[in-house]
């Protein structure tokens, strides 16, 4: 839309300078005439010649190519949950009862099954016998002997003989008379029986055996016949039983998710937003912007030219 509107525009503005320079040819021209003369050139300048390089000016950026961007954008979502494990059907107990398991407690007893005959002690007699001995030495035989009674202390003399000589006589020439003399003295003493007295004591002994513990011993004085047990039998009867409990009526329990899968759902989408996807230049100004340089004549000199040749 707005392309059009820069033509509309363009074309308008064509038509218009195209109608003024219309006008203008029809002006009267001014006289140009100039007695005819020889320009020769004094001096020149450089002034910008050919155009080199043009560039657009007051160009507008428009947009060539639109695109929806963000259309279908979730605005809004929704959480939804599903199902996707089930438990298996179960039974479940309502009622109950109790049953007897295993016996806690036994009691048993014995009964004969065959009998037979046998001897048995009616009556009981006793005697007594020594269990245990020792030996005792007797005297058999006496006889008498003589012992001191009382002792009296006795000294016991050593004795020693020595020769002794006179030591003066009244000739000199005459031999000296000697003589033995004994001295004793006590070493000890010793005891000695003063009086005696007649002991019995005994001449011959003999060893006997003497009973120093009796024990009772028990024997059977009179037998009799009496019926016994040859064979027993063993009888067992539980008298108390360990009890449980157990399900006598059932009940069927559905099946239960135990596995939830959650998801989201969108609600509410975005309608987009329109952007510029690709732009162009329109309209603008075709400028010069490097010229190319030329050299002309700045100042003329006429000079006259004479008109008969």
């Amino acid at each position: 839309m707005q392309t059009k509107q820069i033509i509309v525009i363009g074309l308008v503005l064509l038509l218009s300078i195209l109608a003024v320079q219309a006008t203008d040819s029809y002006q009267p021209k001014p006289d140009t005439y100039k007695p005819p003369c020889e320009k020769k050139c004094v001096s020149y300048k450089t002034v910008k010649g050919k155009c080199l390089k043009h560039k657009l000016e007051g160009q507008k950026k428009v947009c060539d190519k639109y695109a929806v961007v963000g259309a279908g954008k979730c605005l809004k979502y929704k959480n939804y949950s599903k199902c996707d494990k089930y438990s298996k059907p179960t039974k479940r107990c309502v009622k109950y009862e109790t049953k007897k398991t295993t016996c806690a407690k036994h009691k048993t007893w014995k009964t004969c099954d065959s009998y037979g005959n046998k001897k048995v002690c009616a009556k009981k007699g006793s005697k007594k016998y020594c269990s245990k001995y020792t030996n005792e030495t007797k005297c058999v035989k006496h006889a008498t002997k003589k012992v001191c009674e009382k002792y009296e202390k006795v000294p016991i003399k050593k004795c020693e003989t020595h020769k002794v000589c006179d030591k003066y006589t009244t000739d000199s020439y005459a031999p000296p008379k000697c003589s033995s003399v004994k001295k004793c003295r006590v070493v000890s003493y010793a005891k000695k029986c003063c009086k005696f007295k007649n002991v019995k004591y005994c001449k011959e002994k003999k060893n006997f055996k003497k009973c120093c513990e009796h024990k009772t011993k028990h024997f059977c004085a009179q037998y009799k016949n009496v019926q016994f047990c040859k064979k027993h039998k063993t009888h067992s009867k539980c008298v108390k039983y360990n009890t449980k409990k157990v399900c006598c009526k059932h009940e069927t329990v559905p099946s239960k998710c135990i596995h939830k899968k959650n998801y989201k759902k969108c609600i509410k989408k975005s309608k987009g937003k329109k952007v510029c996807k690709k732009h162009k230049l329109v309209g603008g100004k075709k400028v010069c912007c490097e010229y190319e340089n030329k050299k002309v004549c700045a100042k003329y000199e006429c000079k006259k030219v004479d008109s008969y040749f």
